[in-house]
C-alpha cells in the first residue's frame, strides 16, 4: 500500500513538470518570421518582429538618397536599404495588435516641425552570425548626429493609397508606418543630411535580418 501511495505521487509530480515544460515551449514557440512567414505579431514581449532583406547598393551607394525599410512590393523598395517581405499595412495592424498607439497623423501637408506622435518604439536588428543585436544607429550614421528615436504614425490610409510601401522612415514621413522625430518634417524637405550604412559590419547582400519593434513607453 506504501509502494503504490509513492507510485502515484511520483507519477503526479512527473505529470506536473511535464505540463509545465511544455506550457513554457508552448508560450516561447512564436519563433522568428521568415520570407514565407514574414511578421510576427509577440503580445506577450510587446513586440512585432518581421523579416527582411538587406540591399547592399546602398552600402556602397551610401552618398545617395535612400529609404531605410520599405515592403518590397512598394513603390520605393528599390531604393531601401532593407527590402521587407511583409506588406506595410500588414505591419500597422500587427502594431496595433501589441498594443502600440499610432498617435495624431501629420497630415498629408504637415506643419514644418511635425514628427510622428505615436507609440515609442525600440528597434533592433539581428541575423545568422551576428554577434549580438545591433540598434539603428549602430547600423547607420545620420550626417547630423542626431541619431533615431522612432515612433508609429497614424497614416495607414495614405500608406495604402500611395503604396510607398514605407514601414521605417529615416525623417518624420506622413506614408511610413513609422519613423525617426529627431528630423521633423522641415528636415525631410531640406535634405540636408545625409544617412550612411556600415558596410563592414552588416552582412551580405540579400541576407536575411530580423527586426524587432518593441513598445518601449
Amino acid at each position: 500500500m506504501r509502494k503504490s501511495t509513492i507510485s502515484i505521487s511520483t507519477l503526479m509530480i512527473f505529470t506536473i513538470t511535464i505540463t509545465f515544460i511544455l506550457s513554457c515551449a508552448t508560450s516561447n514557440s512564436i519563433g522568428d518570421p521568415s520570407p514565407t512567414n514574414p511578421i510576427i505579431a509577440d503580445t506577450d514581449n510587446h513586440e512585432v518582429r518581421i523579416a527582411v532583406r538587406l540591399n547592399r547598393i546602398w552600402c556602397d551607394d551610401s552618398l545617395s538618397v535612400h529609404n531605410c525599410v520599405v515592403y518590397a512590393g512598394g513603390i520605393k523598395s528599390p531604393k531601401a536599404l532593407f527590402q521587407a517581405y511583409c506588406r506595410h499595412d500588414e505591419f500597422y495592424d500587427a502594431l496595433t495588435d501589441i498594443g502600440a498607439d499610432p498617435g495624431a497623423d501629420i497630415g498629408d501637408n504637415p506643419d514644418s516641425n511635425a514628427v510622428p506622435t505615436g507609440s515609442m518604439l525600440e528597434v533592433t536588428f539581428r541575423w545568422n552570425g551576428s554577434p549580438r543585436t545591433y540598434s539603428l544607429d549602430e547600423l547607420v550614421e545620420d550626417s547630423l548626429g542626431r541619431g533615431f528615436k522612432i515612433r508609429m504614425h497614424n497614416g495607414k490610409e495614405r500608406a495604402i493609397s500611395t503604396n510607398m510601401g514605407c514601414i521605417m522612415c529615416y525623417t518624420a514621413c506622413n506614408i511610413s508606418i513609422t519613423s525617426n522625430t529627431t528630423y521633423d518634417w522641415s528636415d525631410k524637405m531640406l535634405m540636408a543630411y545625409t544617412f550612411k550604412p556600415d558596410a563592414l559590419l552588416l552582412p551580405s547582400d540579400s541576407a536575411l535580418i530580423i527586426i524587432v519593434f518593441r513598445i518601449s513607453d
